[in-house]
């Protein structure tokens, strides 16, 4: 009663040609109800095996269910479930039937007197011909002498089991109208995807393949789903079953993405690209899942995914349908609202909720058909609209031309009569033309008498005015030799003076230092005795030698000041770095320094030999000078030679120089930039007037901390002799 009430209170909400349908449904179902008296139970058991010729006993603690309703649905259940079907009349030619293709283990027990006679073994997971009857449910015959039959059932996913007892004969046509009920499914699904493909590749139109897909894909999940495909595909490799929930998500991939493109999904808004991208992408997850082995997570994710892929393109085409108002969008709604009304009663007959037939269990097979067509329908109709729309440009396009041919041709008609009038102004010139050409030619026979008379006297005056332009020449050279003369004699002046100036004040500089210092230690010895004497030698010896130092600098400061440019040569680069080497041996020994040569042994320099030489043995000798504490010196000389000049590079590892501090001092005399190393600071002032003399350049680069880099440009042979020229 509980129940008949429930029912009652769920259907008054159902729309009215539903209810008939359910009406028809349960009259269906009650006459076929009464064609076997039995009674069915259930009860969780693990563990319990019996033999042929064995006495079925089960535990005392096992509780037997009622199944009133005789369809069993324990959803996502991994427990082994059996059914006690006891019959209270003798039973000739009945069939079994457990109206569930996907059962991965069913074992039929049949018992007489309490014992185990007959034993079926067979399910999903088990070779096609196991099953008792060659159908796509598990369907058992039952003999004369069966009391009781126990079915034992386990599988990975949705446990649903609704159990149908009929007469051999009534089996057979049931299982006969379903049969064909498929295959007619079947071949109208077979025209439609022919026929989409023909329409699709004649007039190279998208929808239409993605449609035949569509279609395609909709024909094997039917298939799958009512165990058609393991029956004609592989009834002899039942481990393919373990992947159906892969295949439900392949083939529900080209339903996506049929309905992504009737929805334009690449021009929708961003909810919609996400869900249905996330869709697909759960697709693809439950075929991961399913191919990696866990077909009990597959099935579960299917199951809502299903559901949630449903909701999503019935509402979204909904949406598109309201916001767009196309005819063939109305169209696919309805096949949607079918599809979708097909599943539910499914479902709901699979819950328990409505009572479990065959008409029941071929409504979701009838629900996915009709989608089919109205969107076959839908389809042709779209295409239809597009090619009326087509049309309609065509005939505009048309109406555009022919319009456009006749502003042509009226514009053609104004500009062949604008070129007549100006061939005709044209024409007239031309007269004119040829008159004044007329009068032209005898002015120029007159010209050219002038011209004769003009041109011997031209001759005349072209032969003085190149007699004073040669006495110019002479005397404009004459001029810029002495200017030149004068230039130079006043720039060398000039900065001989400039030397001078530089050299007096840095004499009397660096002079004045050290001289004082020896006045004073000198004033100090007939006061001093023994230690105190010793240490002020000591001290005046370091200051004249300190002096002695300056006075060298200053020679050689004085030395570099006459004119060596006549003297320079090509130098053999190897050859003075050999000297060099020997001049500073002890002083590479004792810090041992390692010097990197990248250059050939011919390489040749053009400078003045003993500048070269003392230029490559200052920057050697500071490199060594000014290394880093206990770091070896590693001294890198590379040579570069380009057309105009020739480069020679000197890099080393030292303590480096401060630059963006001591830039505007660095090729300044007496300048010394670490206070902890003994010098005079001419070494760089050197250096730069050598180079300057020989008409080159010095650059340094460098950073405190990791070395210092000298390069040094010399201008090649001819280079020097134009410039000197």
């Amino acid at each position: 009663m509980v129940q008949a009430k429930n029912l009652m209170t769920f259907t008054s909400h159902l729309p009215m040609y539903f209810r008939i349908m359910l009406f028809l449904s349960i009259v269906f179902n009650a006459a076929n109800m009464g064609a076997t008296d039995f009674d069915i139970k259930y009860a969780h058991v693990n563990g319990c095996v019996f033999s042929l010729g064995q006495q079925i006993h089960f535990p005392d603690s096992v509780v037997w269910y009622d199944l009133n309703n005789r369809k069993l649905n324990l959803g996502f259940s991994t427990d082994t479930v059996w059914l006690k079907i006891k019959f209270d009349t003798p039973v000739i030619n009945q069939v079994v039937q457990l109206q569930n293709s996907h059962l991965d283990f069913v074992q039929a027990c049949y018992v007489y007197k309490n014992e185990l006679y007959k034993q079926i073994t067979t399910g999903d997971f088990a070779d096609y011909s196991s099953r008792d009857l060659p159908d796509n449910y598990f369907s058992f015959l039952l003999s004369d002498s069966t009391e009781f039959l126990y079915i034992k059932l386990n599988t990975q996913g949705l446990l649903s089991a609704p159990v149908a007892i009929n007469d051999y004969r009534t089996y057979l046509s049931e299982h006969n109208k379903q049969t064909n009920f498929i295959f007619f499914i079947f071949g109208v699904s077979f025209i439609v995807v022919m026929s989409s493909l023909l329409f699709g590749f004649f007039l190279k139109n998208k929808t239409y393949l993605l449609y035949s897909l569509y279609a395609l894909s909709t024909a094997f999940i039917i298939q799958i789903d009512f165990g058609y495909l393991y029956e004609w595909a592989w009834p002899h490799y039942p481990k393919a079953n373990q992947y159906n929930m892969a295949l439900y998500a392949s083939a529900a991939i080209p339903v996506l993405l049929f309905v992504g493109h009737v929805l334009q999904i690449y021009t929708a808004n961003l909810f919609q690209k996400w869900c249905y991208f996330s869709l697909l992408a759960f697709n693809f997850l439950v075929i991961s899942i399913n191919l990696a082995g866990n077909y009990s997570l597959a099935t579960k994710i299917n199951s809502y995914l299903t559901l949630i892929c449903l909701l999503w393109m019935y509402i979204s085409v909904f949406i598109v349908t309201i916001k767009k108002q196309k005819i063939h969008l109305v169209i696919f709604t309805c096949g949607f609202t079918l599809n979708s009304i097909g599943i539910l009663l499914y479902l709901l007959a699979i819950q328990g909720v409505l009572p479990y037939s065959r008409f029941w269990a071929n409504v979701y097979a009838g629900g996915s058909f009709a989608q089919m067509l109205f969107f076959f329908v839908g389809v042709v109709y779209n295409v239809n609209e597009v090619r009326i729309e087509w049309l309609r440009h065509k005939e505009k396009l048309f109406t555009l031309l022919e319009e456009n041919e006749k502003i042509l041709r009226s514009q053609n008609q104004l500009l062949e009569e604008k070129i007549n009038e100006r061939t005709k102004e044209l024409q007239e010139m031309n007269e004119e033309m040829t008159q004044q050409n007329e009068e032209l030619q005898i002015q120029r026979t007159e010209l050219e008498l002038i011209n004769e008379e003009l041109n011997q006297k031209n001759n005349t005056i072209q032969e003085l005015n190149q007699k004073l332009r040669d006495q110019n020449l002479n005397l404009e050279n004459l001029i810029q030799k002495r200017t030149k003369e004068i230039l130079d004699a006043y720039a060398e002046l000039k900065d001989k003076n400039s030397r001078l100036e530089q050299f007096a004040y840095v004499t009397s500089h660096n002079l004045r230092g050290p001289i004082a210092t020896l006045l004073g230690l000198v004033q100090l010895i007939p006061q001093s005795r023994g230690d105190e004497l010793e240490f002020l030698l000591d001290k005046i010896h370091l200051t004249t030698k300190k002096l002695d130092m300056v006075i060298k600098g200053l020679s050689s400061v004085l030395d570099i000041q006459k004119n060596y440019s006549t003297m320079k040569e090509p130098v053999r680069f190897a050859d003075v770095l050999d000297d060099v080497k020997i001049m500073l041996q002890r002083e590479i020994k004792e810090s041992q320094a390692q010097l990197i040569i990248n250059t050939h042994d011919n390489v040749s320099i053009y400078a003045i030999p003993i500048y070269l030489n003392n230029i490559l043995y200052n920057l050697i000798s500071n490199a060594i000078k000014y290394a880093k504490p206990r770091i070896t010196p590693v001294i890198t000389i590379s040579i570069t030679e380009l057309d105009t000049h020739t480069k020679l590079s000197v890099s080393d590892n030292g303590i480096g120089i401060d630059i963006d501090k001591h830039k505007d001092k660095l090729f300044f005399p007496f300048k010394r930039f670490h206070d902890n190393v003994e010098g005079t600071g001419l070494g760089l002032f050197i250096i730069k007037t050598q180079m300057e003399i020989m008409n080159g350049s010095v650059d340094i680069q460098s950073k405190v901390g990791e070395g210092t880099t000298f390069t040094l440009t010399f201008p090649n042979n001819r280079i020097y002799e134009s410039m000197s020229t």
